[in-house]
């Protein structure tokens, strides 16, 4: 018999598979007991409401990644170095999770108030305003060029995340083998950099 704990685990992994594929709205916790196996009412006695489930998704994630993000935004270090390890730090989450992106961006489209709140408690909007605040600081010493930051993270955001919301269309055109679209996303990563240095530095 599973103990509480990995019990608990196993609800918390299966529920970010369904909640990944389907969406937040489209989820229920119907769909998540019957996905772990489980009864409503044993569901229940581990998150009451989907909110909570969804937290305790998204914990793993952000607890970790949110303070990696503010330190390296933080660091006196020049603008690109920040770049590169934000890239260094997103790559490893979204090869792990490759369905977040597409998930991320479902949410913010469907109703991007509702999403913010599922996601406040870990601080995002802070960070992405404490990011804002470094480009335009970056911009006004003049060490890197005047762009409007939604070209700025326009650019950036959307290079990053390409791979992985066409990630079957790649495999079918392109890769045979997990480890070809692996290396891609290695040489994806230095094109990424590449083209933020072109658009910030010239």
């Amino acid at each position: 018999m599973d103990s509480p704990i990995s019990m608990e685990e196993r609800i918390v992994e299966v529920a970010k598979q369904v909640f990944l594929e389907n969406g937040y709205e489209m989820t229920s916790m119907s769909d998540i007991a019957a996905r772990a196996g489980i009864n409503r009412p044993t569901l229940h006695y581990y998150f009451r409401t989907k909110e909570r489930m969804f937290q305790a998704v998204a914990a793993p994630i952000l607890d970790t990644f949110v303070p990696q993000v503010e330190t390296i935004i933080a660091a006196d270090t020049p603008f690109m170095v920040k770049v590169e390890r934000l890239l260094d730090a997103y790559m490893p989450i979204f090869k792990e999770n490759p369905s977040l992106p597409r998930f991320v961006v479902g949410e913010m489209h469907r109703d991007i108030d509702s999403f913010l709140h599922l996601i406040g408690k870990f601080r995002t909007e802070s960070l992405f305003r404490l990011l804002l605040e470094t480009l335009l600081s970056e911009m006004d010493k003049g060490n890197i060029k005047r762009v409007p930051l939604p070209i700025v993270m326009g650019t950036f955001y959307g290079l990053l995340t390409f791979p992985f919301l066409t990630g079957n269309m790649l495999n079918r055109l392109f890769f045979d083998n997990k480890e070809a679209y692996n290396a891609f996303l290695e040489e994806w990563k230095a094109n990424v950099l590449s083209q933020m240095r072109y658009l910030l530095q010239g």
